[in-house]
């Protein structure tokens, strides 16, 4: 049976050639996008939107632009809803293979609907990262990998008209043959997606990891989730190292999914009795990262913009370990890719055709969507995506920062969504604007917090910051300069500023939270969403808890 490192080793040389022609194409970012726009459109010209949209007359990008609005997702419930009941020739000539709802949608009812040539794009962008990071670090590719598994939010089904709702895996996402190799490497098996709740996926998640001495890699969406799994192990480490020594796993599950992974596995009494020494003799758990897993190398995950005091706090646990920033990827679309010779993920130029408003431009000049190749460095932007699966000049509701450029590529730093608002009394904050207003906070009073949160108060109609910066001792003489600054930035959106100068609101406060606090904060936010149908792994918490959030 070949081992991980030559499984590894394979898969990264089934990426080269795509490596090859992303690296040659960020040299011309403007004919590789317009030629990946022209292909989209000729071949959807005989859809139902090609028509409504004259796509048969479409030469330039200039044209696409005029003959195709903007859109949201509420453009795209109506034709959606016909390919639910099997309608073809809709959206994409290509058959809808899935539907694939998107997080955070509490109604269930936010369908992205994914073509083989969608596949592809994103298959294209993995290749990339793949390729980079076994290439430029070694060390990753000679042990197993840990890629985020939680329990899917219900079990596989399908429309009226017989299309399938959801991926049932993650690695669903790679091809045949990536996902076999994967599927080698794994050191948590895909199929504790069926685990039947988050406590019972948790522990057999730590069970196969502890297992496992190989493990080189892990890879996750949201530092809070991986931080929370430590913790979890802290609270249990008696109990798995007990069923790795019995080699079973205790953890209460439903008969019907017991048979796919709680089996017996191999008895370990050298490998618990190991691990027992280890956690016993350590005052916490992140004194046992690197003996645990003396292979692991790197970690991957969100950074950015709400992430990224969540990946400050995950480093303490690391001790040295190498955390890589994630690309922006949403489940319409790759957006970036993470580069280890980069200092931020570079655009995904050969997936999609991007167009970009500038954020902080006067209104008349925001008007007009750039392209790939005219952004600015230093500048803001918020993400348009035209995708093989039949969203045309889609808003992501995504901000980015442009940090500098690839050969003639963007490199990408994501700030926040730009749709996601607090509304108390009319003032509409912006979680993009409020994760700005923080960041510029922290630099103003040197404060490097491990959590941050800005919660909408209703009962005194006002915001309070929460934070839990361990490392500040004199918290009470700062409060009052910290409220005032933090109002002056908020007050940078006029309605929050005409809501407090009408006394509608009051004056922000802080609240400093202690360990256990954060932990509950962040407990109960992944809970609360988790019920509202997100995946536990996608869930991202963020810098603003709106008013009845």
């Amino acid at each position: 049976m070949f081992g991980p490192s030559f499984c590894n080793t394979f898969w990264m040389a089934a990426c080269f050639r795509e490596a090859q022609a992303y690296r040659r194409s960020t040299g011309v970012v403007q004919q590789t996008q317009a030629r990946l726009l022209r292909r989209i459109v000729q071949d959807n010209r005989q859809t139902w939107f090609g028509k409504q949209h004259r796509f048969s007359a479409i030469s330039s990008v200039d044209e696409f632009q005029d003959a195709v609005p903007v859109s949201n997702y509420d453009d795209y419930r109506g034709p959606v809803d016909r390919i639910s009941h099997g309608e073809s020739r809709v959206l994409t000539a290509e058959r809808v293979d899935l539907l694939e709802p998107t997080g955070g949608s509490s109604r269930g009812d936010k369908l992205i609907p994914y073509t083989a040539s969608l596949r592809r794009a994103f298959q294209r962008a993995i290749k990339v990262w793949i390729w980079d990071l076994f290439s430029s670090r070694p060390a990753v590719r000679q042990g197993t990998a840990y890629w985020s598994i939680s329990p899917l939010a219900s079990l596989p089904r399908k429309t009226s008209g017989g299309t399938p709702i959801g991926f049932d895996e993650d690695a669903a996402y790679l091809g045949k043959f990536e996902k076999m190799l994967v599927e080698r490497t794994m050191a948590v098996p895909s199929t504790l997606a069926l685990a039947p709740d988050i406590a019972s996926c948790r522990y057999a998640t730590l069970f196969f990891l502890l297992r496992d001495p190989r493990l080189s890699l892990i890879s996750v969406w949201s530092p809070t989730f991986l931080t929370e799994l430590l913790n979890f192990l802290w609270l249990h480490w008696d109990e798995l190292c007990r069923d790795i020594e019995l080699g079973n796993i205790s953890t209460p599950s439903s008969p019907r999914h017991a048979p796919r992974w709680q089996q017996p596995f191999e008895p370990r009494p050298q490998r618990a009795q190991a691990l027992r020494e280890l956690l016993g003799n350590s005052d916490r758990i992140a004194d046992c990262i690197r003996a645990i897993w003396p292979k692991l190398r790197l970690v991957s995950c969100w950074t950015d913009g709400p992430s990224r005091s969540y990946a400050n706090h995950l480093q303490t646990y690391l001790n040295g370990i190498e955390l890589q920033p994630k690309g922006l990827l949403a489940t319409e679309a790759f957006v970036s890719v993470p580069l280890v010779s980069q200092t931020a993920p570079a655009l995904a130029i050969r997936s999609h055709f991007f167009e970009f408003r500038p954020i902080d431009r006067p209104p008349l000049e925001a008007a007009r969507l750039l392209l790939a190749h005219e952004l600015e460095a230093g500048r803001h932007y918020e993400v348009l995506v035209t995708t093989q699966g039949g969203l045309y000049r889609y808003q992501l509701h995504d901000q980015i920062e442009v940090v500098g450029f690839f050969r003639e590529t963007p490199l990408l730093r994501f700030v926040g969504k730009t749709d996601a608002t607090s509304d108390l009394v009319g003032e509409k904050l912006n979680a993009a604007h409020v994760e700005s207003v923080l960041q510029s906070l922290f630099c103003e009073f040197n404060l490097a917090p491990r959590f941050a949160q800005l919660a909408a108060d209703e009962a005194n109609a006002n915001y309070v910051l929460r934070l839990f910066e361990p490392a500040l001792s004199a918290r009470s003489s700062i409060a009052d300069q910290l409220c005032e600054s933090l109002d002056r930035g908020l007050s940078a959106n006029s309605a929050y500023r005409y809501a407090r100068s009408l006394a509608q609101l009051r004056a922000p406060t802080v609240e400093w939270l202690n360990e256990r606090e954060v932990d509950a904060v962040i407990a109960d936010d992944l809970s609360r969403r988790a019920a509202a149908g997100q995946r536990l792994g996608d869930i991202k918490t963020t810098s603003l808890r709106a008013s009845g959030a």
